[in-house]
């Protein structure tokens, strides 16, 4: 009997049996690439002329058949969407109707525009006033407002029902309280104490961390072991506090720790403090 050898195709991958003999003189000659028939040499020798690459990332594009490497100019569907989507042209001057979601009008927009859930302008800004009013009565900030931003884009100035309160001129669109930046400067400039705001800020962030260092505890320790009723961190300076206070002497210490001189933390703002 013939010895026999079972081997992979390179090209099909499928197993076949080749005597050991003829298998030892192609080793010999140098052949490492073993096909099972003729067909697949033939092919592979076809396939090699052929090898194209993916126009998007440059990959060898995959394939069986020589037939189907003809046609393919991309690795995948992700390749070939990606690429031609890089070089579509939109003419964004071309316009297209949509009906609105609440009123149910007709309104022109760009050819871009979401059709899902649209609504006009003036629903819009009815449904901002209605949260905006919603809110105030219910003292709260204004924050996450409904299509604000579209209301700030947006070039149709629609009347909201409110005036300014610097100089009482109609607001449109999104505007709550002030027509202008000039107007909000001028009212802050009469009503708002800005060096009190910063107190206050002060005093809340004082209220809310309050750290002590190892070295000031200790600085503390000392001056509590030679002096009598001695306080630390309590407010008596009109709502401002001091690190060491030696009551009877009446001598107040602020510690000029590292927190004022060196970078301590990320959050932490050397120019601030």
């Amino acid at each position: 009997m013939q010895n026999l050898v079972t081997l992979i195709c390179c090209l099909c991958k499928k197993q076949f049996k080749r005597r050991y003999s003829l298998w030892v003189r192609d080793n010999k000659r140098g052949n490492g690439q073993i096909f099972c028939s003729f067909k697949c040499q033939r092919n592979r020798r076809i396939l090699l002329d052929l090898e194209k690459y993916c126009l998007e990332c440059g990959k060898q594009i995959p394939f069986k058949e020589p037939s189907e490497l003809k046609e393919k100019k991309f690795c995948n569907n992700s390749c070939a969407a990606s690429f031609n989507n890089k070089r579509r042209k939109l003419d964004y001057t071309k316009t297209k109707e949509i009906n609105c979601t609440k009123c149910n009008t007709i309104n022109i927009v760009k050819i871009n525009t979401n059709i899902q859930e649209y609504i006009c302008d003036s629903c819009a800004i009815k449904e901002f006033i209605e949260k905006v009013n919603e809110l105030e009565s219910q003292n709260k900030k204004l924050v996450n407002l409904p299509h604000r931003k579209k209301l700030v884009k947006t070039s149709n100035k629609i009347p909201n029902g409110r005036n300014c309160i610097e100089c009482n001129k109609e607001l449109c669109n999104a505007q709550i309280k002030f027509c202008s930046k000039i107007c909000l400067e001028q009212y802050n400039s009469k009503n708002v104490d800005f060096v009190l705001l910063g107190e206050k800020g002060g005093n809340s962030s004082k209220q809310i961390s309050n750290p002590r260092s190892k070295n000031e505890i200790y600085f503390y320790e000392l001056c509590n072991n030679v002096f009598s009723n001695v306080k630390h961190n309590e407010k008596l300076f009109n709502g401002w506090d001091a690190d060491v206070i030696l009551t009877e002497e009446k001598i107040a210490i602020l510690w000029n720790g590292a927190w004022h001189y060196k970078q301590c933390g990320k959050n932490h703002s050397l120019e601030q403090t």
